[in-house]
């Protein structure tokens, strides 16, 4: 008899059969996935049970329910009637991935070499899937791109590259060894390969970096001194008398020498200088801050050739040998100030006391009722002057100020105007005289 498609197999083929264990219940697990009750037949104690709702069984899935619950006694076994199994081999071509049941093909039943890299995903491969290898062993690769082992090394030894070519090994570290070596001494190169220095005049303890050295006298802290225009020295001198430096920052000048820039003395004087021509003169200084022990200048500035050019004392009072800056050249003019009598007519003069600033207990500047000193002063209050002449007031309420010497030009055309004004009146006076 012809057929369309594979020969079916007629021959040798039996149905499946699950023996059950049997106790107290009337729900049981089957073997295979069944469609309905209809895919099995159902025997108890060598009888057919009847399947269908309300009869003596139902199935679904891999679920057989029973009408009634049977006892431990019982036999039951089903007959899988809806799935017959084969005992012939498939026709060629019959089976395709889908009849293969998960992790059915063993390694037993592939042909040698039939896998390649194309059939193994990507990051398939796990470490559990790996061959067994020595134990702290690493695998490397050789000159010829072929995985290799390299051996397990000894405790303390480290992996050193052994170049192109060639697996890296273990080795045996080499040894530093660190010269006068003590807590808290700063570790520094000594020019010998494999040695260090610990330095015993220079230590940190965690919160301070401590430099005993003297070199001239001075602590020397940072030094690049590379022997060019660039080199920087900053050093610190410990148990100074009042009038020498003991903060000091030199720079490189000609002459392979270094010369102060700034200075601070033990006495507190601050020191700003072009050069400096001996440890304790002040001749060639630019800007100096000085405190009473050496007069009462506090801040002062000289000349390159030693002269004074302004200074401000610890009262208060200043002195500039030049007068304040008023050249045309630094100006954009724009016109004749046009103010006088029109607007110095509403300033009010008043009479004040400064007062004095003082510290709150958080450290922060604040104002106080107190007089600074008994002094009183002649002056006008800025908010004042705002409404009068804006031009000449500037800042913001608590930190406003006044430009007086704009004040100054605004009477000086006051007086002119008044001048005008008595001339005219002098000359009608001598014309009624003479009538």
């Amino acid at each position: 008899m012809p057929y369309v498609g594979n020969i079916p197999a007629e021959k040798y083929a039996a149905f499946n059969v699950q023996y059950f264990t049997t106790s107290a219940t009337d729900t049981y697990t089957l073997d295979r996935a069944v469609a309905n009750e209809l895919d099995i037949r159902l025997v108890i104690n060598n009888v057919i049970q009847e399947p269908g709702s309300g009869k003596a069984y139902t199935a679904a899935g891999t679920t057989l329910t029973l009408s009634a619950a049977t006892a431990g006694t019982d036999t039951m076994y089903a007959v899988y009637i809806g799935k017959a199994v084969q005992t012939v081999n498939p026709g060629a071509g019959s089976v395709g991935t889908t009849a293969l049941a998960t992790n059915a093909v063993t390694q037993v039943k592939m042909a040698d070499d039939s896998v390649g890299t194309a059939e193994i995903a990507d990051n398939a491969v796990t470490l559990a899937k790996m061959a067994s290898g020595t134990d702290g062993n690493i695998i490397s690769y050789d000159a010829s791109g072929n995985p290799v082992a390299v051996a397990t090394g000894s405790t303390g030894q480290v992996l050193t590259s052994a170049g192109a070519g060639a697996p890296p090994t273990f080795a045996t570290a080499s040894g530093t060894t660190i010269n006068n070596n003590a807590d808290n001494r700063v570790i520094t190169g000594s020019g010998t390969a494999n040695t260090l220095e610990g330095e015993q005049k220079l230590t940190f303890d965690g919160t301070q970096l401590s430099n005993t050295a003297e070199i001239a006298g001075f602590n020397t802290i940072l030094d690049n001194d590379n022997g060019d225009a660039q080199g920087l020295q900053i050093k610190i001198k410990a148990n100074d008398d009042a009038n020498n430096k003991a903060f000091d920052i030199t720079t490189w000048d000609t002459g392979s020498t270094y010369t102060s820039k700034f200075h601070i003395r033990r006495s507190g004087d601050v020191i700003f200088s072009h050069r400096m021509m001996g440890e304790t003169s002040i001749e060639s200084d630019i800007f100096q801050a000085r405190n009473t022990t050496n007069g009462n200048r506090n801040y002062r500035g000289l000349s390159d050739a030693g002269g004074q050019t302004f200074y401000v004392t610890e009262d208060g009072a200043g002195y500039f040998a030049g007068g304040t800056s008023s050249d045309a050249t630094l100006k954009n003019v724009v016109e004749d100030t046009p103010h006088g009598l029109d607007k110095i007519k509403n300033v009010q003069p008043k009479t004040y006391y400064w007062k004095k600033r003082g510290v709150d207990t958080d450290g922060n500047e604040i104002e106080t009722d107190d007089n600074l000193d008994e002094r009183k002063h002649y002056g006008v209050l800025a908010q004042d002057l705002q409404s009068v002449l804006p031009e000449i007031t500037y800042g913001t309420e608590g930190k406003m100020s006044v430009d007086y010497n704009g004040l100054l030009m605004v009477a000086i055309n006051s007086i002119k105007e008044l001048k005008t004004k008595i001339e005219t009146l002098e000359t009608k006076v001598t014309t009624l005289e003479s009538a």
